[in-house]
């Protein structure tokens, strides 16, 4: 469970102090570095070390506006409420506006990765008792001349450094992977063709049922399909049935994480047919839109598969909805999910970070 920064507000922390400076590099390096699979570790500073080097703090600001700018990683999880389960249009990216947003930084309407996110300090105003913080104690941000940019030689620093950061990394909690199905057991399959009724055909299909290979009439790139179908005047059905886990991999194994699933269920399309009819077996799922396909449990590990299994394998016979499958001639009636699409099996990455 994420712990939260150390409060920099005035006299909340003191600055010079190593282990509280490290919560800011940690968890850049476990953003930046870890979940964003850019293999750097960056370290952390040790007792003596100074904490205040403006070079380290700017490296930090830059890096986060060039992540969100050039990056299309980081999910508009909306303070972790945001749900896809419903959407057609993909899932929802952090902008740098949004993350802007998001953080509570300052935006100045550009799109531009040019520091503007920061409160830079770099002269007080005209009443003079403004005391750096560090030195001889909290200072009254009312007496402060707020500039934007990154950190330079010659600015004064101060809690705003810690709060901006702390804020923006607070701000960056999911990511978005690509996601696939691997295979749990070996299709099931049955057909009856070129029959003269449907109660002939699905005779047929049930004798021939279930086969220990797929049929090889749907479509390559689909999964977890169930389809009937027919062609033209004669009544025909295949049916195929595939069960498997959704499944991620090439994650970091230096912070601990559960994934979440959401795939797009199409209506099954066959290659000799035109019309297509959507059912989804009463797995409770709808068209062409994102549907919850399970999770992965808290882990660290660089393979997380859902704990959910996905599809019909038909084990229990024949389903009870499939009935003629005909709105005209040649028609299918089913569901699948095109796997090897990007955007239509996605998974959600929930970082269980050090600090947040």
């Amino acid at each position: 469970m994420s712990a939260a920064f150390t409060d920099p507000a005035p006299g909340g922390c003191d600055f010079l102090d190593v282990a509280v400076a490290n919560e800011i590099r940690t968890a850049y390096q476990e953003r930046i570095y870890y979940a964003m699979e850019w293999d750097l570790d960056i370290g952390v500073w040790s007792a003596g070390d100074s904490a205040t080097v403006k070079t380290w703090w700017k490296t930090f600001q830059q890096g986060l506006e060039y992540a969100i700018k050039n990056f299309d990683y980081w999910v508009d999880d909306d303070n972790s409420t945001y749900d896809p389960v419903g959407d057609s249009i993909g899932i929802t990216m952090h902008t740098l506006a949004t993350w802007r947003a998001s953080a509570g930084l300052h935006d100045d309407g550009n799109d531009l990765a040019d520091g503007t996110s920061f409160r830079r300090v770099w002269a007080w105003n005209a009443n003079e008792y403004a005391t750096i913080p560090w030195a001889d104690g909290p200072v009254d941000t009312e007496d402060l001349a707020w500039d934007y940019g990154y950190i330079q030689d010659g600015d004064i620093f101060g809690y705003w450094i810690y709060q901006d950061l702390q804020n923006g990394l607070s701000a960056l909690r999911w990511t978005r992977r690509n996601a696939y199905f691997y295979t749990n057991s070996t299709t099931r399959a049955g057909k009856g063709t070129d029959e003269a009724d449907w109660a002939t055909a699905i005779a047929n299909a049930k004798s021939n049922y279930p086969g220990s290979a797929a049929l090889g009439y749907l479509v390559v790139g689909t999964y977890g399909q169930y389809v009937a179908g027919r062609a033209g005047d004669d009544y025909q059905t295949w049916v195929e049935g595939d069960t498997g886990y959704c499944r991620v991999t090439g994650m970091t194994t230096d912070v601990d994480c559960s994934v979440q699933f959401y795939g797009i269920a199409r209506a099954a399309h066959l290659p000799m047919t035109s019309n297509y009819v959507f059912d989804d077996n009463g797995n409770g799922w709808s068209q062409d839109v994102y549907n919850d396909l399970g999770q992965s449990p808290l882990q660290s590990a660089e393979t997380h598969d859902s704990t959910t299994l996905v599809g019909d394998d038909l084990s229990g016979g024949w389903p009870t909805w499939c009935s003629d499958p005909t709105v005209s001639g040649d028609s299918a009636r089913g569901y699948e999910f095109l796997f090897q699409a990007t955007d239509e099996i996605v998974a959600i990455c929930k970082w269980d970070f050090t600090n947040a």
